[in-house]
Parts: C-alpha cells; sequence; structure tokens
C-alpha cells in the first residue's frame, strides 16, 4: 500500500493498516505524517515489517504528536532498538499519551 493512501487517513481518529508491509520506508513516511497529526488516537500497523527503525521513527514523532493514545505494533519485530524507543516515550515525564 502506498504511504499516500495511508496520509489520507490521517483526518480519522483511528487508523488500522495491518499486513501492508509498510517497512522502514513506508513508517518513516507516516511517522512525517503523524508529527503534524492532530486527530489519530488509535494507530494499529501489526505485521508491516516495520522493525526497529521504522518504530524509531514512529517514536520520534508520537513524541511530538502526543495525541495518539494506542499503538498495536505486533508482528513488527521491532527489536531492542525498537524497544528502546518506545521506552523513551512512554517515560514518566514523557508526557505521552500511549497505551
Amino acid at each position: 500500500m502506498p504511504v499516500s493512501q495511508v496520509l489520507k487517513y490521517l483526518e480519522t481518529d483511528e487508523v488500522q493498516v495491518t499486513h501492508y508491509g509498510l517497512g522502514f520506508r513506508g513508517a518513516a513516511a507516516l511517522a512525517e505524517g503523524l508529527r503534524l497529526n492532530r486527530c489519530i488516537r488509535i494507530l494499529r500497523l501489526g505485521d508491516n515489517a516495520v522493525g526497529g527503525e521504522g518504530v524509531e521513527a514512529l517514536a520520534e514523532a508520537l513524541a511530538e504528536s502526543k495525541v495518539v493514545e494506542e499503538l498495536d505494533l505486533s508482528e513488527n519485530k521491532v527489536g531492542n532498538a525498537g524497544c528502546k524507543a518506545l521506552a523513551r516515550i512512554l517515560g514518566p515525564e514523557s508526557g505521552c499519551q500511549l497505551s
């Protein structure tokens, strides 16, 4: 699925893009859109081969946006780098709303 198709959904409160093989490049492009997002509360990205680098890009964007409350990254092999990136934005000082 082209990221342009995903970005058009950024005006809804829930985005479900599972099993599309976004990969790192797709996740990075999506992250850019999320930086400006003020609508999405639930983001489901299961099984997209996002990987650690993709999660890092998403985490940076989510830390800036602070709007997303629920994130599904199941079946993405986020690895240590992705877990660390998520841990940084979920810390008590972050102000992040993710659950």
